[in-house]
C-alpha cells in the first residue's frame, strides 16, 4: 500500500493541515517547515492526489487542448510550446486530435469537462458559422476558453491570433518588389477564417499596386501537400500563367515546389514561392522556403500566459501577434 498524508505528517512531525497547506497553499508555510513536508513526501513517495487536492483549491490544474490535425508540423509546433509553457506554470496538458472532424471535436469536449479541466484550449484557425462555433460558445458558458491563433468574440473567450492579413500582404509587397506582377494565390478552404483573412491581405496588396484581381489566379487547396501540388498544375496550364505563388501554409508550398520541379522547372529562377506559417522544416528543404512567420512559439506561449490572468479576471480578450517575412532561396527578381 502507498504512503498517505497521514503518513507524511507523521514523518515530517507536523500536523496533517500543515501537510495540506504545503500541498495546496505552499506559500502560507515558513520554507523550513516546507522543506520539511515535501522531504518527507520524497522519501516517503507520496504523490498527492490531485482529485482531493482540486476540492481544496477549486482547480484540477490541467487544461485541455484540441487541435485539429496533429501530423501537420503547425500543430505539433504549436502544442509543443503550449506544453513546454504550461508546465512552467505548474498545469498538466490533456492534448487531444479531432482530425479535422467537427463532431469528434465535440465529443473531445464533452469529455475533457468530465475530466473536470479548468479550461479548454482551441488550437488554430477555425470555419465560419455555427457548424464550426456554436458549440464553443455554449462550452464558453461552462468553462472558460482560450482560442490560439483563432479569433471569436464572445464572453469568456480569450484569444491570441497571428494577424493573417498582415501577413500576406507583407508577402505580396515583397513580391511586388522583385518586379513580380502575375502574382497567384494558393488558399485554404474558402469557408475558413484564417483563409477569408489571407485572401483580404492578398488583395489589398494588388490593389494597392493598382493590380487587377484575376481568378484564374486564385486557387483552393486544403491545406495538405497534395492539394499544393493539384493548384500549381492548373495554373501553370494558364496561358500566361504566374510568375509568382503565395501559398496559405508551408504544407501546400512544399507540394508546389515538387509538382514545379516534376514539370522541369525550377524555384526560384522560373517561379518563385512564399510560404505561410514558417515551421521547422523550411530551413531544410532545397531551395530552402521564403515564408510568413506567424511566431508560432510565441502564440503558445502567449496563450498558456492568459491562464493566470483568466483565473485572476484580468485576461484581455484578444491579443494580436504580429508576423514577420523570413527570406530564404525560393523568391526571385524578375530579369
Amino acid at each position: 500500500m502507498g504512503s498517505n498524508i497521514y503518513d507524511v505528517a507523521k514523518a515530517a512531525k507536523v500536523s496533517i493541515s500543515t501537510v495540506s497547506r504545503v500541498i495546496n497553499n505552499p506559500d502560507v508555510v515558513s520554507s523550513d517547515t516546507r522543506d520539511r513536508v515535501k522531504q518527507a513526501m520524497d522519501t516517503l513517495n507520496f504523490v498527492p492526489n490531485s482529485l482531493a487536492r482540486s476540492l481544496t483549491s477549486k482547480t484540477t490544474q490541467t487544461i485541455g487542448v484540441v487541435v485539429a490535425d496533429i501530423t501537420n508540423p503547425y500543430y505539433a509546433e504549436l502544442l509543443r510550446s503550449i506544453q513546454d509553457a504550461g508546465n512552467e506554470i505548474g498545469y498538466s496538458i490533456i492534448s487531444c486530435n479531432s482530425h479535422e472532424d467537427m463532431e469528434r471535436e465535440r465529443r473531445i469536449i464533452n469529455t475533457l469537462l468530465e475530466k473536470q479541466v479548468d479550461m479548454i484550449m482551441l488550437v488554430g484557425g477555425r470555419g465560419s458559422g455555427d457548424e464550426f462555433n456554436k458549440h464553443v460558445y455554449d462550452l464558453a458558458k461552462q468553462v472558460p476558453v482560450i482560442l490560439c491563433n483563432e479569433y471569436l468574440s464572445g464572453e469568456n473567450l480569450y484569444c491570441v491570433v497571428c494577424d493573417k492579413a498582415e501577413g500576406t500582404h507583407m508577402a505580396v509587397k515583397h513580391l511586388l518588389s522583385l518586379g513580380h506582377t502575375r502574382i497567384a494565390f494558393i488558399n485554404g478552404g474558402a469557408v475558413y477564417k484564417p483563409s477569408l483573412d489571407k485572401m483580404k491581405g492578398y488583395r489589398k496588396g494588388l490593389r494597392e499596386a493598382g493590380l487587377p484581381i484575376r481568378p484564374e489566379y486564385i486557387q483552393y487547396g486544403d491545406y495538405h501537400l497534395e492539394s499544393g501540388s493539384d493548384c500549381v498544375a492548373k495554373l501553370l496550364s494558364l496561358k500566361e500563367p504566374p510568375t509568382a505563388i503565395i501559398t496559405s501554409n508551408d504544407l501546400m508550398a512544399l507540394g508546389a515546389i515538387k509538382a514545379i520541379q516534376a514539370l522541369g522547372r525550377q524555384v526560384p529562377k522560373d517561379i518563385s514561392i512564399i510560404g505561410f506559417d514558417d515551421i521547422y522544416l523550411n530551413n531544410y528543404i532545397t531551395p530552402a522556403l521564403t515564408s510568413v512567420r506567424q511566431k508560432l512559439e510565441e502564440l503558445g506561449r502567449r496563450s498558456v500566459s492568459l491562464i493566470p490572468l483568466i483565473m485572476e479576471g484580468k485576461a484581455p480578450a484578444k491579443t494580436i501577434i504580429h508576423p514577420e517575412l523570413i527570406l530564404r532561396q525560393t523568391c526571385s527578381r524578375i530579369l
